[in-house]
């Protein structure tokens, strides 16, 4: 999901991504009138990433405060950073009955913080003075986190660290004499454990210079997955896992650093009005001799109470779905991205287009899809 290296965000804004969901030309309607198929997307969404599906989604936001990094989760920034769930027991994904652990993340410009929080029998003591690069870390209760930050790299990043701080890890084109030095042969990650009245918790610093070659960006996507492995319920993990392969693609997580979402008011927010703003509405076009194709309006969201969608509704006589358009965020060009909507409607599939234009050309990406 991530790019390593974005250029700079001043980029030419692109009049972006604005599904639609053309009806084929050869389907004429035998009579003039307003057809029921309709199509809600109750949220749209551009994040800078590889386009791959994830089993689950969290932001990463940005330090409130500075941290001490001890191991131990009681400044005030963690009390202010929301946990995204639970790491669940692999291959079932049930919740685990004895070590619950939690894990949060925070970052600033300089690097990203992991914090891991778990239950635990009481320690017998560290096996000595903690060491990097200690293959017998995976021998006892431990972290491990697995990171893709680099779209053309799907090798995972692979840091571990035991409940006594001894550390592991493997960078994906390190020589296998020298893992661990990060992406510039001189990775300084670090990793400070504590005891606590219920287990043990862990704070996993990682400088950004050894995850992106620039400075990450709002809206970033990074292809994210936690373990925590021989704990009493065995091998748990997040995003649950219905494998037994704590590598399994199936599995994979999408971790956003400060916004999930690069397009304003993608979940349609501001009531009131037929299409919220910044959205625009296009009802017709010159290629149909600017007859009216369909209709657009706000309503609220059919599977959330409090919630909104955007309905879109096609005359019977139309050639096209009217179209939806956001033109207020901007594309890097060279970064990656990924667009993603959830939509429901009368229909059972639809084919969903997403147009952009950047630097006077046009791109369409489109996808047929079953709707629920």
């Amino acid at each position: 999901m991530p790019r390593t290296s974005p250029p700079p965000r001043q980029a030419t804004p692109a009049p972006a991504a604005a599904p639609a969901a053309p009806a084929s030309r050869r389907n004429a309607p035998r009579r003039r009138r307003l057809a029921l198929p309709c199509l809600a997307l109750m949220a749209l969404a551009v994040a800078a990433a590889a386009a791959r599906d994830h089993a689950g989604e969290a932001v990463c936001p940005r330090l409130p405060s500075a941290l001490q990094l001890d191991g131990r989760l009681d400044d005030p920034a963690w009390q202010q950073t929301a946990a995204p769930g639970r790491l669940m027991v692999l291959g079932t994904q049930a919740e685990p009955t004895r070590d619950a652990t939690t894990w949060r993340c925070a970052h600033d410009d300089e690097a990203i913080v992991i914090a891991v929080d778990g239950y635990a029998g009481r320690a017998a003591g560290p096996p000595g003075r903690p060491t990097h690069d200690d293959p017998t870390v995976l021998s006892r209760d431990h972290i491990e986190l697995f990171l893709q930050t680099d779209p053309a790299n799907p090798a995972d990043i692979h840091l571990a660290v035991d409940r006594f701080g001894g550390t592991l890890d493997t960078w994906p084109g390190q020589p296998a004499a020298d893992p661990g030095r990060g992406a510039d042969g001189q990775g300084t990650w670090e990793a400070h454990t504590a005891e606590t009245d219920h287990g043990w918790s862990a704070e996993i610093r990682i400088p950004c210079r050894d995850l992106t070659r620039a400075a990450p960006q709002p809206g970033d996507l990074w292809r994210f997955r936690i373990a925590r492995v021989a704990s009493r319920d065995g091998a748990l993990t997040w995003p649950p896992n219905p494998t037994e392969d704590l590598r399994a693609e199936i599995a994979q997580g999408a971790l956003y650093l400060t916004t999930m979402n690069l397009i304003r008011n993608g979940t349609f927010a501001t009531a009131g009005e037929a299409v919220p703003a910044p959205w625009l509405a296009a009802l017709t076009s010159p290629e149909v001799n600017n007859a009216p194709q369909g209709t657009i309006e706000t309503i609220p969201r059919p599977d959330t109470p409090g919630q909104n969608a955007v309905r879109l509704t096609k005359l019977a006589q139309a050639l096209w779905w009217p179209q939806l358009w956001n033109t207020d965020y901007a594309l890097t060009p060279g970064a990656t991205y990924e667009l993603s909507a959830v939509a429901s409607g009368t229909l059972p599939a639809v084919n969903l287009r997403a147009n952009a234009r950047g630097q006077g050309r046009l791109a369409k990406l489109s996808g047929s899809r079953e709707l629920s």
